[in-house]
């Protein structure tokens, strides 16, 4: 009887501690999963542009720097996979302590979406 008790006892501490000790595990796949869908996630989220002739990268970078924070530096331009999908600007700040900053600009009426 004793031993009986003692192996359900231990099968329970079992079961316990390898649900605890899993959870880091799903969290990490979980999260890489997410980073690695990250540009479709992405892709999803970002406004409708019109579609249309496109106009010239520098009257679109022009365009996201009326938006930008003063000197900031037009950094990288994602240009539209789609013809619905906007040119995406980043900009990093002159100061180091701030974060760089996307801006999403119809590439036909030259209009920031967000």
């Amino acid at each position: 009887m004793r031993w009986r008790s003692f192996r359900k006892g231990l099968l329970k501490v079992h079961l316990w501690l390898a649900i605890v000790l899993s959870l880091p595990l799903v969290i990490i796949g979980l999260s890489g999963s997410a980073l690695l869908l990250q540009r479709e996630i992405l892709a999803h989220s970002q406004p409708s542009a019109t579609a249309g002739a496109r106009k010239p990268l520098p009257e679109i970078i022009a365009a996201a720097q009326k938006s930008a924070p003063q000197g900031a530096v037009a950094k990288r331009i994602d240009l539209p996979r789609a013809e619905s999908s906007p040119a995406t600007v980043r900009f990093t700040p002159r100061e180091e302590d701030k974060p760089e900053q996307d801006f999403y600009v119809d590439p036909v009426t030259l209009k920031v979406l967000g």
